[in-house]
């Protein structure tokens, strides 16, 4: 029992830090993002979603990779409910963790998809139409972190199909990743289409 505990904790782990390396896709205070963030912190959330059969448990991992997202990118909502709301600690923090379960709402959706699709590309697909049509507070989808390269490198495809196609690049590799690690075999498809489009 305490083994599968353990396994089950550091699952919840790899999560978290999935959802801090998410955030870390978008700017800090210094203007600075690490544009490859969301790719290796969506494959980290989704290598641990696969590693879990009861959804109990993995809408848990998706919480855990929520609130890494929250604390490393929403990490301004407590001050910012204490400075313009009068709501003082621990109010404010207690708040905030509440807002932390709803940042990205499509994850959870994603999460009871997920155990369905098999297919990388379809399930990228899936990932990218819930991102697009699920209602967000603040938007900041997987793509977002792609204007860290522009203009030294122009996303000419940008003013054509706009963020959902570079979300729809990121979820594709992150998972296509999950898919040779898991398989052993590389998605040839999946990683030609990713080549092409970069």
């Amino acid at each position: 029992m305490q083994k599968l505990d353990l396994r089950y904790f550091q699952l919840l782990a790899i999560s978290f830090v999935g959802g801090l390396f998410y955030a870390s896709g978008f700017p800090f205070q210094s203007g600075h993002s690490f544009f490859l963030g969301p790719t290796i912190g969506f494959a980290l959330f989704c290598f641990a979603l696969s590693k879990e059969d009861k959804i109990k448990k993995q809408l848990l991992i998706a919480v855990a990779y929520s609130i890494g997202f929250y604390l490393l990118g929403f990490y301004w909502i407590p001050n910012t409910l204490k400075e313009f709301g009068g709501l003082q600690f621990p109010l404010n923090q207690m708040l905030g963790l509440v807002f932390s379960l709803l940042v990205i709402p499509q994850i959870y959706l994603f999460t009871v998809v997920q155990n369905r699709i098999k297919n990388p590309t379809l399930l990228a697909l899936t990932y990218v139409l819930l991102e697009e049509f699920v209602p967000q507070q603040f938007p900041a989808h997987l793509g977002h972190s792609f204007i860290s390269l522009a203009p030294q490198i122009p996303l000419k495809l940008a003013p054509i199909f706009g963020a959902p196609l570079y979300s729809f690049l990121t979820a594709l590799l992150a998972l296509s990743l999950i898919e040779h690690l898991k398989e052993k075999t590389a998605p040839k498809l999946a990683y030609r289409f990713i080549a092409i489009m970069v």
